[in-house]
């Protein structure tokens, strides 16, 4: 792979297998499993209203996500932002991988205040 490589965390229907995964599949990459710590909840109010939010939470549940590793990564983020929409806000976070390493992965929070 040529230039860096960025990590997306995913818990919902981006995933390998779920409804919106066509939205990364063009990209490629390298999939793995990891964890972070935080909330996933059903967002029941404004422009995410019905699907699956995510805030951070220290203290929280290990959450498991999938990560895509890519190159090609960086390129496509604003397509994904305008396809996360306005509910959502990406936030570059540590998720530990399987094998213990901590990965800086973007991952995208459900913006809980107006």
């Amino acid at each position: 792979m040529s230039g860096a490589v960025s990590a997306l965390a995913v818990y919902d229907t981006l995933a390998p297998g779920q409804a919106n995964h066509w939205v990364l599949r063009s990209i490629g990459g390298e999939w793995l499993s990891a964890v972070v710590r935080g909330w996933v909840f059903e967002v029941t109010w404004g422009p995410a209203e019905g699907h699956d939010g995510f805030v951070l939470d220290a203290d929280g549940p290990a959450v498991t996500v999938d990560v895509v590793m890519s190159a090609k990564l960086d390129a496509h983020l604003h397509e994904i932002d305008a396809f996360q929409g306005p509910g959502y806000e990406r936030r570059l976070v540590p998720v530990v991988g399987d094998s213990g390493d901590l990965i800086d992965a973007w991952i995208y929070l459900a913006l809980t205040e107006g």
